[in-house]
């Protein structure tokens, strides 16, 4: 058995998360710039595959990861979009605490807030692999490990280091669990917080293709909600004019 792994939990990482999620609140964290369709249908399936009664958005009000020329939108814009985006989806709901919180946003610091609230162990963040492999990068990372769940989304028929939380963690963080045999889920060693992988469907959308073709006044419909779009080209944002006709910069 490969050191620091453990017997005892299911194989699958999927089955870890359904364990802990009864009860649970997801929370989806991001710059939502604007949110599209790919957020969306990967809520939905984590949301569908873990039965959880609510997860949440929780678009962040200054990215601390983000360049100072970043183009992004104003908070109360994306805050906006996101609301027009999840309407009628029952187990959605906006958060904006990290917006209203004011300057940048630091996870730790809504996870802090989360568990004071909800109580430990009813918290289960969703986050791509990729994030998850610069989770070093963020402030108090193995605070963060420790606080609450982990729903680490990866694609169908993804192989090799992109199966294996031992490889996808960054070094400094990879003691904090006690890995499944395979990889795909583990159990913090302080706080029992679990950690899974879970396969999501992935749409090759992002929102820097969408802001790229709002810059060469190329359609994005169908890359988002046309509630969204409707409401992205009327904003302003991304250096279409004001105002913009939804016909004219489809």
């Amino acid at each position: 058995m490969t050191r620091g792994r453990v017997e005892g939990t299911p194989a699958s990482g999927a089955g870890v998360l359904r364990e802990v999620a009864r009860g649970a609140v997801g929370v989806f964290g991001g710059t939502f710039n604007p949110i599209h369709i790919g957020h969306l249908r990967a809520a939905e399936e984590v949301a569908e595959e873990l039965e959880l009664g609510e997860l949440r958005f929780v678009p962040a009000g200054e990215p601390p990861h983000k360049p100072a020329r970043a183009e992004i939108a104003p908070a109360e814009q994306r805050l906006a979009w996101v609301e027009l985006a999840i309407r009628g989806n029952r187990r959605f709901r906006a958060d904006p605490r990290e917006i209203r919180r004011g300057g940048r946003s630091y996870t730790v610091e809504t996870l802090r807030e989360l568990v004071a609230e909800l109580g430990r162990g009813r918290v289960l963040f969703v986050i791509g692999a990729d994030a998850l492999e610069e989770l070093d990068t963020w402030r108090s990372p193995e605070e963060i490990l420790a606080l609450a769940h982990f729903a680490v989304m990866t694609r169908p028929g993804q192989q090799g280091a992109l199966r294996d939380l031992q490889r996808l963690l960054p070094p400094r963080l990879r003691g904090a669990y006690r890995l499944t045999p395979d990889g795909s889920a583990g159990s913090h060693r302080e706080t029992g917080t679990r950690i899974g992988l879970l396969d999501v469907t992935a749409l090759d959308v992002s929102a820097s293709a969408i802001r790229a073709r709002l810059r060469s006044h190329r359609s994005i419909r169908y890359l988002l909600p046309e509630e969204v779009r409707r409401a992205v080209l009327e904003s302003g944002a991304y250096g279409v004019s004001r105002g913009a006709p939804a016909e004219e910069v489809s």
